[in-house]
């Protein structure tokens, strides 16, 4: 079982179902002054218990916690007792940028929800983290769409593979073609769309293992001008002791290394500096 998680976490380092990076060429980088960043549906945060010092933590904070073996664990439930969890290390909360409203509806495998983004949906807060770096690293307007790009899975239980989740998430990183409809304002105004989604998001073996996965659309078009995506195998503590605090530790770890990852990825399409 743990050589299964092991493999898991190394992943990301063998697998070549990603297409290549690209960069905004620097002479059209320097005219996108005005951005509007959405956010893509991500996969739910799964947790591994590895220990019965894992499995009370989880009961603690109102988890099923299994009883032998390994268990995928996801926090998107809103559960009571595990409200203030869902909230820290799902990601959520308030987007403080300006937002701007798309109509619902897309192609493909994504459709734009206006309802609220499900709790463990991190790439919320990514796309304000976005707004916040283009803002103040050049002179330019930034704003969040109001909802977020929901990814069409029709099986979307949970198991080893997770390729009902991860399969859907590739396909919108290698499309070549947005999948959602920028034919309408507020996006026919901006010079370009930004993309944001995540893969591989689970703490298993006392590690974060996370990608982020960017991509800068033409709205005139919907042709993809740039992608990035990095990725992260990050150590912590227990799953017990990252639990502790009603999730805290586990909170600032998602956190700072999915913000360091997405600065990373700004600086590989060309959008900020190195």
């Amino acid at each position: 079982m743990r050589a299964i998680l092991l493999l898991a976490l190394l992943a990301p380092l063998l697998s070549g179902c990603l297409t290549s990076q690209q960069a905004v060429p620097r002479i059209l980088a320097s005219t996108l002054r005005t951005l509007v960043v959405v956010p893509v549906e991500s996969p739910p945060l799964l947790v591994h218990p590895e220990s019965e010092a894992d499995r009370a933590a989880m009961r603690a904070v109102g988890l099923s916690a299994p009883a032998h073996g390994v268990a995928f664990v996801p926090l998107r439930t809103p559960i009571p007792a595990l409200n203030a969890v869902n909230a820290v290390v799902g990601g959520v909360s308030q987007i403080t940028s300006q937002t701007a409203s798309l109509a619902p509806g897309g192609k493909g495998s994504l459709i734009l929800a206006k309802a609220p983004a499900p709790p463990w949906m991190m790439t919320e807060d990514l796309a304000a983290t976005a707004a916040r770096l283009l803002q103040s690293s050049a002179n330019r307007s930034v704003s969040v769409i109001e909802g977020y790009a929901q990814l069409q899975i029709s099986d979307r239980s949970l198991n080893y593979i997770m390729e009902n989740w991860y399969a859907p998430v590739r396909r919108w990183y290698n499309s070549d073609v947005s999948e959602l409809d920028y034919s309408q304002p507020p996006t026919t105004q901006a010079d370009a769309v930004l993309e944001i989604g995540m893969l591989n998001y689970e703490y298993a073996l006392n590690h974060l293992l996370v990608t982020v996965m960017v991509k800068v659309v033409d709205p005139k078009t919907g042709k993809i001008i740039a992608r990035a995506n990095k990725h992260s195998n990050r150590g912590g503590g227990s799953l017990a002791e990252m639990l502790q605090n009603q999730g805290q530790p586990l909170r600032d770890l998602v956190v700072s290394d999915t913000e360091a990852l997405l600065g990373k990825c700004l600086q590989d399409v060309g959008l900020m500096p190195r």
